[in-house]
């Protein structure tokens, strides 16, 4: 085709265009305008053939050559511009491109080299549609020819290639395919590129025009090199892998300059890419990788190398082992010395900054241990445990604390020490179990006893520990030289350090208790010292805490004290087990160590409720002084539930208990811990009724007699009554009166009030509805009774206001006597009478009619409601309740929910979809579990369902219609949609709905219409199974139905398809002609 040659003054003038836009300061309208002009320069003058022609020679004009690749590029990749070029021009462009690439120097500026290489691979991608192999065979000769004459050039051709790998448009035979068959013949060049640094690497002359480069220049090119590789064992099949290439690679991962290390991490990197592969490679490949593995490893341990270069080993170590060490016949021979290098890869980790990253050293060890074909001997698993034993302790190693604070890399496995310190636990008990009985015996005197060991010279921080507790008790009594040794620093650094310490003599004693008669006596031991430490502590309490007060770091010592219990009840569980009785719970069988005495654990019971005491401490210190109060709470429940002290323990802590004040509201407590108490003093109330009555031999007479007429009934029934009352006494007390002519901070802070009891007893209901018996939430309820009457009582005496009080403490308030009503129903629904079931539906349907009336309607009113319905509905003794809960559903919330603009999409951690497929769920289980209560169901007509007539005609019908309205109004929530096809399969699999006379006559025909419009709507494309289930169930009833409703609707009424749907005897067929037919309508929508 012949072009029209600009003339001089248009390249002068383009020129100047070109310069003015990007170098000149241009407005927005005059930036459009020289856009425009140089479009309509490509479209003319310098089309995409003029510069391809002259674009070497545009190469000292940066604009002008940049215009003119763009030029190019969007020829190329325009679809519709590159379909008209013919053949031959297709192939002017892949000629006249790769003239452009050899005739480049190989300092060509980057820009240039990449630009041009991407062009031309997207060109040969594209040609390949008519000769892949051809066009494609001659780019890599011409690719290979410049990666060995002009390296650059080459590289960057490879690299255009990998990044182009995957992109292939439709043609006869993929790209990709094509680029795959022909990688061996690149990286046959790249590996012999990558033997020549390797070379270098080791001051070796190659012989080549690249030992003339400077060394910065090597290493440059080197570093691109690697990056190449890594990208081809991205993608590139393993099969074609070359075993020398992996060999020369390792060469370069191993080198020893300084020089070089960015290019040896690209190495490691490399190789590290094979692995996370995943895939399997030849022999001698994977023999090779095995090699070079322990090549690095004897490299990294026995060379200064960079930070980041071992983390990439680390890296590049866990992927091997957690791919079960392949091809490593080689590594497993020479075991001994593997393991002692990686023991010194990971030693040396914590000599240095990279201690922040030990946890990734340490997790390598988990492979070894795991790997069958791996023996490790007793000595080195004694000094690998020593040395993960030692770096547990902030003394030995103080870099840890930044694990509390500084965001590690994203390969170090976690960021807290807590992870570490377990990953180190699980790791000492595995190595333990490799001991020998004297070295298992050594450990363990060492861990518990010993004032040296592992831990280091300095002394066992464990022992440390206990020695600084006991000189405290000493400083409490009186000795105030006790405590002049140690700095407040060191107080917190022997607190912190005890707690690991703690720790794991709680998880080795749990794994070698019992197998060893001399690491017996070892615990035997610790456990009178903790004991006898426990009680001291805990009766020095108030002075101990106003010490703490005048320290920095108390809340180290709360959490080391918050150990010593956790310490003490596991080491008290160290023994035989037994069964023994528990009043309320049964037999149960309970571990208590021989070593620990009756008097041991009276001293431990009087101490322990003074942990409940209100001490006053500051907010600060909070936390984890409750963190104490929970772990001493724990104890208390472990004395209750196993019976320590006998039939009588119960009784016991009851009188301990009182004395300490455990008894009261406990307000000082946060929530979780307050609740904790709770519900260990009610179990400790109802535990001692049972007690007593055990005692005196009452037990069936009061089972028989509901506990209302024997004697024996009276003081603890009446205690717990009383102490429920306690937790509940500013709802008990409440005063609607009071409360409405208090002023507002007066009244927002009784509703406070009321929120804390709330959640308090809610609590208590959820603890009881899982952890207790019958029996003992039978005495709940009757204890429960007064404070649920009152919470009814007062919400309908203040007629809804004080529920839906705008400021956020009416919110709260709102939100607690959900959740209370929710759960009194979930525990105690057998257990309160229909009087007070009907009263907490009535006040919820208040709450939300209230909220409709201040115009504030909320997911969560709504949600609670439907769950609380949910309970009671499968429960045939809540029959009476049926009307009630019917009336509510179907006249007040099924109209206000159908409406979505009425509510928020979104509210806390609901969604209004969430609640809509509640409210079809209730609707659903009303069908489903009350089915007698809408239709006609005797035995008589069991086997006649087509006689069956509707008991509830309106209620019945307004559930069919708004499963109707979801098919219909509600296709945007799709999982309401496929609950209803769901429920409505269901129910006539389970009812006969769709042989339910009323239904055939009445709604059969719309219901086939909703669905058939489903079914070609978008949400219903993705429930067409269902849909079809559901029609093909209809239309076992009345096969013409759904050709008459066919009729009315854009869907194929041809005799074949129905003929089709009538020979469809089972759904999966139904489904394939329902799918056949819905496709065909879409196709005739579009055409349309």
């Amino acid at each position: 085709m012949q072009q029209q040659q600009p003339s001089p003054s248009m390249l002068v003038e383009l020129e100047a265009l070109l310069d003015r836009l990007y170098q000149g300061q241009v407005s927005n309208e005059e930036k459009q305008r020289i856009e425009q002009q140089l479009r309509q320069y490509r479209r003319t003058s310098f089309n995409w053939r003029y510069c391809l022609e002259h674009l070497d020679t545009f190469r000292n004009n940066q604009y002008l050559w940049y215009f003119a690749a763009s030029t190019i590029e969007e020829m190329i990749r325009g679809t519709a511009t590159w379909k008209q070029l013919d053949q031959s021009e297709r192939q002017q462009v892949l000629h006249g491109l790769m003239r452009v690439m050899r005739s480049y120097p190989a300092d060509v500026p980057p820009l240039q080299r990449d630009k041009v290489a991407h062009m031309l691979v997207q060109v040969v991608q594209k040609t390949g549609s008519s000769d892949p192999a051809n066009s494609y065979g001659t780019f890599v000769e011409v690719t290979v020819e410049l990666l060995r004459d002009k390296f650059q050039l080459g590289l960057a051709l490879c690299r255009a290639i990998g990044e182009n790998v995957g992109r292939s448009a439709s043609a006869p035979e993929d790209f990709t395919e094509t680029v795959q068959r022909h990688a061996p013949r690149i990286m046959h060049e790249v590996n012999r590129c990558c033997g020549l640094f390797a070379m270098m690497a080791t001051g070796s002359p190659t012989g080549t025009p690249l030992d003339a480069l400077p060394p910065d220049c090597k290493h440059r090119y080197c570093i691109q090199l690697m990056e190449l590789v890594h990208q081809y064992f991205t993608w590139m099949r393993l099969d074609q892998l070359d075993a020398a290439l992996i060999g020369n690679v390792a060469m370069l991962a191993c080198a020893g300059d300084p020089k070089m290390t960015d290019a040896a991490t690209g190495s490691v990197s490399a190789l590290t890419e094979l692995l996370h592969r995943n895939e399997c490679m030849g022999v001698e490949p994977g023999r090779r990788l095995a090699e070079a593995i322990f090549s690095i490893l004897v490299h990294v341990t026995q060379n200064s190398t960079d930070d980041f270069y071992q983390l990439r080993v680390c890296d590049l170590l866990r992927q091997y082992m957690k791919r079960g060490w392949p091809h490593g016949d080689l590594l497993l021979a020479r075991g001994d010395e593997v393991l002692m290098m990686l023991f010194r890869f990971t030693v040396d980790c914590a000599k240095t900054e990279l201690a922040l990253y030990l946890a990734d050293r340490v997790s390598l060890w988990k492979y070894v241990l795991s790997e069958p074909r791996i023996q490790l001997n007793p000595l080195l698993a004694q000094q690998l445990l020593g040395f993960m034993h030692s770096t547990l302790f902030l003394r030995n190693f103080p870099i840890f604390e930044q694990f509390h604070t500084n965001d590690l890399d994203a390969n170090c496995l976690e960021m807290n020490l807590d992870h570490y310190h377990n990953q180190c636990y699980d790791l000492i008990i595995q190595l333990a179990q490799l001991l020998a009985p004297n070295q298992l015996q050594e450990l363990m005197q060492s861990v518990l006893l010993s004032n040296g060991g592992h831990a280091d010279k300095g002394g066992n921080p464990y022992i440390d520990c206990v020695q600084l507790f006991r000189a405290m008790v000493e400083a409490l009594r009186g000795n105030g030289l006790a405590l002049g040794q140690y700095s407040e620093n060191q107080i917190r650094l022997c607190m912190v350090d005890y707690v690991a310490a703690s720790r794991l003599a709680v998880e080795l004693t749990r794994a070698v208790y019992s197998r060893l008669a001399p690491v017996d006596e070892y615990v035997h031991e610790a456990t009178v010292a903790h004991i006898q430490l426990l009680v001291e502590l805990s009766g020095l309490l108030q002075p101990l805490l106003q010490l703490c007060k005048r320290m920095r770091h108390a809340k180290s010592i709360f959490s080391a004290l918050t150990q010593l219990i956790l310490e003490t009840m596991h080491y008290m569980q160290l023994g035989p087990a037994s069964n023994v009785h528990v009043a309320g719970l049964g037999l149960i069988e309970r571990r208590i160590s021989p070593i620990v005495t009756s008097e041991m654990l009276h001293a431990i019971v009087t101490e322990l409720p003074r942990y409940l005491v209100d001490y006053q401490l500051p907010a600060a210190d909070a936390g984890r002084w409750m963190e104490m109060v929970r772990a001493a709470l724990e104890l208390l429940d472990l004395f209750l539930s196993k019976a320590l002290l006998g039939p009588r323990t119960s009784t016991l802590v009851l009188e301990q208990l009182s004395k300490c004040g455990g008894l009261a509201k406990l307000p000082h407590l946060d929530r979780a811990t307050r609740g904790k108490a709770y519900w260990v003093v009610c179990g400790c109330l109802l535990q001692a009724e049972q007690e007593m009555m055990r005692e005196q031999g009452a037990i069936a007479t009061a089972s028989n007699n509901n506990n209302n007429n024997n004697p024996t009934n009276g003081l603890p029934s009446a205690m717990l009554n009383q102490y429920v009352g306690t937790i509940a006494r500013g709802l008990v007390e409440f005063q609607p009166n009071q409360w409405a002519q208090s002023p507002g901070d007066g009244q927002n802070q009784m509703v406070r009030v009321l929120v804390g009891e709330l959640r308090d007893l809610t609590d208590l209901l959820a603890y009881f509805e899982t952890h207790s018996s019958s029996t003992m939430r039978n005495r709940l309820a009757h204890a429960m009774a007064r404070p649920i009457e009152q919470m009814l009582a007062i919400f309908r005496g203040t007629s809804g206001s004080l529920m839906v009080a705008i400021d956020a403490t009416g919110v709260e308030l709102v939100d607690s006597l959900l959740d209370f009503c929710n759960q009194a129903v979930s525990a105690l629904q057998s257990k309160l009478d229909m009087r007070q079931l009907q009263q907490v539906i009535d006040t919820l349907h208040q709450l939300f009619t209230a909220e409709e009336r201040y115009g504030k309607y909320r997911l969560r009113s709504a949600n609670t409601l439907l769950g609380m319905f949910r309970k009671l509905v499968p429960d045939p003794r809540n029959q009476s309740l049926m009307p009630v809960i019917v009336q509510v559903v179907l006249q007040q919330m099924l109209p206000a929910m159908a409406d979505d603009t009425r509510f928020n999409r979104v509210e806390d951690s609901f969604t209004y979809e969430d609640v809509l497929v509640e409210l079809y769920s209730l609707l659903n289980d009303l069908l489903h579990h009350r089915w007698q209560y809408f239709v006609v169901s005797n035995l008589m007509m069991s086997g006649e369902p087509d006689m069956r007539t509707i008991l509830q005609t309106e209620s019945f019908l307004a559930i069919m219609n708004a499963y109707g309205y979801v098919l219909t109004s509600h296709t945007h929530y799709p999982r309401v949609v496929r609950y209803v096809l769901k429920s409505l399969v269901m129910l006539d699999e389970r009812r006969n709905l769709f042989r339910l006379p009323f239904f055939v006559e009445r709604l059969m025909d719309d219901f086939i219409r909703s669905l058939l419009e489903l079914a070609l709507s978008n949400t219903g494309s993705l429930l067409l199974e269902q849909i079809a289930k559901t029609l093909y169930g209809i239309s076992r009833v009345d096969p013409l139905r759904i050709r008459v409703v066919m009729f009315g609707l854009n869907l194929p009424t041809d005799t074949t398809t129905f003929n089709m749907l009538q020979a469809a005897d089972d759904p999966p067929s139904f489904q394939a002609v329902i799918e056949r037919m819905v496709k065909e309508a879409n196709a005739r929508a579009s055409e349309l």
